[in-house]
């Protein structure tokens, strides 16, 4: 901070701390939120107190992870090619149809034989979800895709237009256009890899040992059941010890946004990490406290510290908001005009909704999908059919789902840019054709598939204006963030003259 005297700048800072502190509301909010800082606190430091955090891996423990796992380590051989796809499946269609489909997809491979462009003719005419790239993919070798498909692609000279290639689901052209040869990575060059997986591993089976050896002693019961039942309630239990609970409720008030979609689409790997570590957590606290390890001189003190800092927050957040509702009705007002179109409702949407499991098959499952998107359409009760095959929470309730913004969509149903232009095109009352459900795996930086989906557009609320008189807690609310600077600055100078603060610079310790 150059030009300021850092000393000074410290004891106004623990003065203004202390002085808020003292004036805290004593609210249930604020005392649930110290109690919840402390818990990860504590939790950190039985953590300490077991020496998880200073383990280590022998060179041995690093090799061993190195060999074990060769895949996390090696690429394999890799094709990087376009295809276009006509759908023709051999367990729907007669040979007589599928040999008119087949005369289509051999009439686009003379065009492309011509000179035709394979990403224009790709995303005319490709039925394949990457029809919109121009049907580009990565190819494997060994990966799982249709033996005919596979043997074709790799003995494709590069730019070569493949033959129509005949699978069970369809019609397939291909053309290479890069290889990738397989690239082994020496234990040397990876070495830092493999030791930070070998550690991780070593903390993970030490936390699975500590569960299994501890969970006993508080009457532990762990039950995800509940996941994968929409009949279950919000107060399903999912885990329990010490006469405690954690419910489905629980889970979806602290479950990280980016899982809620995993939740509500029944893509349940990263929900179960969540939980097992809300496991874990729950009985590292009970031993902390079993030990008093708040009571050590060190964790005390930081208790101390965390509790004075949320009072002084909430103590300053108080005084910030008085100030604000101390503007006068007419400049605020004016800000809100200045602003008018950030206090319109958001666009919302009724839909009713079926999510189907994915099953052994997810291409038979998406034809059943389309079977049920008939049978909506030719008069079939869509509730009777979501009570029947949805294993989305809502099948409770008919599938219905009344009055979801964009944000209640992205997040309860699908997040995907294929969902979003489904939607755009349904008129009220009009279903949509069946759609492979996706949700984003952050971690893993892909989607994933989950089921089928089948929806209903049922009815669609357009933005309004607010008035202001509806919108005044809002607008003075965004008038002190876009503020917060200004008037933080003015409300500490006014607590600094109350409470008369004096520094004696000659008693301080030298810069």
């Amino acid at each position: 901070m150059p030009g300021t005297d850092w000393r000074e700048e410290g004891i106004r800072k623990i003065a203004l701390r202390k002085a808020l502190a003292a004036e805290a509301p004593s609210k249930g909010g604020l005392i649930a939120r110290i109690e919840a800082e402390i818990a990860v606190l504590l939790v950190e430091r039985m953590a300490d107190e077991l020496g998880w955090n200073d383990l280590a891996v022998t060179n041995d423990e690093i090799k061993e992870q190195y060999d074990a796992h060769p895949e996390q380590y090696n690429d394999p051989e890799k094709l990087r090619l376009q295809f276009i796809y006509f759908r023709a499946e051999t367990s729907e269609l007669t040979p007589s149809e599928r040999s008119v489909i087949r005369a289509k997809i051999e009439e686009v491979r003379r065009q492309l034989l011509d000179g035709a462009d394979f990403t224009a003719m790709a995303r005319q005419h490709s039925e394949s979800g990457t029809a919109p790239s121009g049907g580009w993919m990565m190819l494997k070798r060994n990966a799982r895709v249709d033996p005919a498909f596979v043997e074709t692609a790799w003995v494709l000279d590069l730019n070569e237009v493949s033959e129509v290639v005949d699978t069970a689901n369809g019609f397939h052209i291909l053309v290479a256009r890069e290889r990738f040869p397989a690239l082994a990575r020496e234990f040397e060059a990876v070495r830092e890899f493999a030791r930070k997986r070998a550690l991780t591993a070593k903390r993970q089976q030490v936390e699975q040992d500590f569960v299994v050896e501890v969970g006993p002693d508080y009457d532990l019961v762990v039950d995800y059941e509940p996941l994968g039942n929409p009949e279950s309630g919000d107060e399903s239990v999912l885990i329990r010890w010490a006469g405690s609970a954690f419910t489905t409720a629980d889970l979806l008030a602290q479950l990280p946004p980016t899982y809620l979609e995993h939740y509500f689409n029944h893509y349940f790997p990263k929900i179960h990490e969540f939980l097992d570590q809300v496991t874990l957590n729950r009985l590292l606290l009970e031993e902390a406290r079993g030990i008093g390890l708040a009571e050590h001189q060190d964790v005390a003190i930081e208790i101390a510290r965390i509790a004075e800092d949320r009072k002084a927050e909430a103590a300053l957040n108080r005084r910030l908001q008085d100030r604000v509702y101390r503007v006068p009705d007419g400049e605020m007002r004016s800000y809100f005009e200045q602003n008018e179109k950030r206090y319109q409702t958001l666009r919302s949407h009724d839909l009713s909704l079926i999510l189907l499991p994915p099953g052994d098959n997810l291409w038979n499952t998406l034809k059943f999908g389309e079977e049920l998107v008939e049978q909506i359409r030719s008069g079939a009760s869509f509730a009777e059919l979501a009570q029947t095959h949805s294993i989305h929470p809502s099948a409770t309730t008919g599938g219905r789902l009344e009055d979801i913004d964009q944000h209640a969509l992205a997040k309860t149903v699908q997040s995907t840019a294929k969902f979003r232009r489904a939607l755009g095109k349904l008129t009220v009352g009009e279903t949509a054709p069946a759609m492979v459900a996706e949700c984003y795996d952050p971690d893993g930086l892909r989607f994933v598939s989950t089921g089928v989906l089948v929806f209903r557009l049922d009815g669609i609320t357009p933005p309004a204006q607010v008035s202001y008189e509806d919108a005044e807690m809002m607008v003075r609310g965004n008038y002190l963030r876009r503020n917060h600077s200004q008037l933080a600055e003015e409300v500490e100078a006014e607590i600094l003259d109350e409470i008369d603060l004096e520094i004696f610079s000659d008693r301080l310790p030298p810069l």
